[in-house]
């Protein structure tokens, strides 16, 4: 799970317990630090990216990744993985995980035996339309490294103009799965439906303003 700033704690607990009563596991929450999403802190983030893309050999960043795309996809090569089954976690991961958390940019709950084939992002406080490329950038990046990726928002968040709104009629949305309502129960429970369709089927947008429906069928 990922976590950006100011997203309800509670949320978050509840979204873990329901992911556990559907017989999930959640390997870590990594929640992102306010240096990660600052427009102002963009040169911080650029050159951390640059020095862990350089340094990790094992971890493949694209090209043309821009300073988000290439954060987002080093830390999904950390967490996540394309691998249905998972796998373990090796010291490229722990490198790209310590160094993100020593610089302020993203915290761990615990230390991740495993990477996850699916990521649950939970989107946090709507810092206006300046943010969205830095949100695009990293939910982009995790789907790029994922067999699946659900984004997360509250109620508010689906409103005409917000910021879940705002990342469904993006281009990155088409590679990942958006619910929204998570915080309440029954939005809760459509995105632990999402992950579950999300490993077979990519895409769709599902919750009491969601475009495909109140909760995945498939």
């Amino acid at each position: 799970m990922v976590v950006l700033p100011g997203a309800d704690g509670s949320t978050v607990d509840q979204l873990t317990g329901q992911i556990v009563a559907a017989g999930g596991t959640v390997t870590a929450t990594y929640y992102a630090q306010e240096q990660l999403v600052a427009p102002d802190e963009k040169s911080l983030v650029d050159t951390l990216g640059s020095q862990l893309e350089q340094q990790v050999e094992g971890i493949e960043v694209a090209d043309d990744a821009t300073t988000y795309d290439r954060i987002g996809q080093l830390l999904g090569s950390a967490v996540a993985t394309t691998e249905p089954e998972g796998n373990e976690t090796d010291q490229d991961t722990v490198t790209v995980v310590d160094s993100l958390g020593g610089a302020g940019l993203v915290e761990a709950s615990t230390a991740a035996q495993r990477r996850a084939p699916l990521v649950l992002v939970v989107l946090g406080s709507d810092r206006g339309t300046e943010s969205d490329l830095i949100t695009e950038g990293i939910v982009g990046g995790l789907a790029d490294t994922a067999v699946g990726v659900v984004v997360a928002g509250t109620t508010a968040s689906a409103d005409e103009g917000g910021n879940l709104t705002r990342l469904r009629g993006s281009p990155v949305a088409a590679g990942l799965t958006t619910t929204d309502g998570v915080d309440g129960p029954a939005g809760q429970a459509t995105a632990v439906f999402a992950l579950i369709r999300s490993l077979s089927m990519v895409g769709g947008a599902f919750g009491a303003a969601g475009a495909d429906g109140a909760v995945p069928l498939g």
